[in-house]
């Protein structure tokens, strides 16, 4: 066995002097042009090309669960922080609406209704869940008709139905996460 140096050459020495010789081969192994000594059955033929081709379904379909697995991960990040955007917008209107009845003089800040929108409609597109939508629909009607009884008598009780609304919404909200209702 002659070595030159070369990393893996002795392992590769090695290796070919443990394979057995011509006369030594089983019957089905090549033969030194590569041809084998018998040739397979068209049992064998067929049986191989299924094994290849549900091997290769088996493998296509598992890429496709795992794809679909990491996006609805992605879409029920999406939706929480979608809800989040609408639980804290709600909030600080509520804060602002109050504020606005106790001094009606003082100007009252100014509230981000294009993101409102845009995460109801985000939630709107992300989810199945017939409850968490109509939540968030309840949710807006309850906050107009809490903005537009400012200043008036009835806003207290106005106030109290968004409150009710906003415990609505977290509880549907909490509901479809745990349930992993996304599309």
């Amino acid at each position: 066995m002659r070595c030159s140096g070369v990393p893996g050459e002795e392992l590769t020495a090695a290796l070919w002097a443990t394979m057995p010789g011509p006369a030594e081969r089983p019957t089905g192994w090549p033969a030194a042009g590569g041809e084998s000594r018998e040739t397979p059955s068209r049992t064998d033929v067929v049986t191989a090309l299924l094994g290849v081709l549900v091997g290769a379904l088996v493998a296509a379909t598992a890429q496709l669960w795992v794809r679909r697995s990491q996006t609805r991960e992605r879409w029920l990040g999406e939706l929480l922080q979608r809800c989040a955007e609408i639980y804290a917008l709600e909030s600080a209107s509520r804060g602002h609406a109050f504020d606005a009845s106790q001094d009606p003089a003082r100007p009252v800040a100014p509230w981000d209704v294009e993101r409102r929108r845009q995460a109801e409609a985000a939630v709107f597109l992300l989810t199945t869940d017939a409850a968490l939508v109509e939540s968030v629909e309840a949710l807006g009607r309850a906050g107009r008709a809490m903005h537009q009884g400012i200043g008036t008598d009835g806003f207290g009780e106005r106030a109290a139905t968004h409150a009710a609304a906003l415990e609505g919404f977290s509880r549907a909200a909490r509901e479809a996460l745990r349930h992993r209702r996304v599309l």
